[in-house]
């Protein structure tokens, strides 16, 4: 059972830090990791605003999405940590390849 919350904590951890690098592992810089995760959300919420976009009028769009949404996640959740461990050797086997290829 401790197993499982480690896992999850490294998901999350993971998670986090993926925000401020690509895929690459380039970190991204602070100004567009400002316009993605607050100016974009801000225009966002400004045009519904602007547009008079009421929750009431799609509230069942918005509760189906979230249903499946959630399944999604219960989901990944019960598979991701299982295979967690498996990944992230491989990912270390890769890593040690590609350095041992640029020395």
């Amino acid at each position: 059972m401790i197993i499982i919350f480690r896992q999850l904590y490294r998901i999350i951890k993971d998670g986090i830090s993926s925000l401020s690098s690509d895929i690459d592992g380039n970190k991204t810089s602070p100004k567009q990791l400002i316009v993605f995760f607050i100016i974009v959300p801000y225009f966002i919420f400004g045009f519904t605003y602007w547009l008079e976009v009421n929750l009431d009028n799609i509230i069942d769009t918005l509760l189906s999405v979230l249903s499946i949404f959630t399944a999604l996640i219960f989901g990944v959740l019960f598979t991701v940590p299982d295979k967690l461990p498996h990944r992230i050797e491989k990912l270390n086997q890769k890593k040690k390849i590609m350095l041992l290829k640029i020395t």
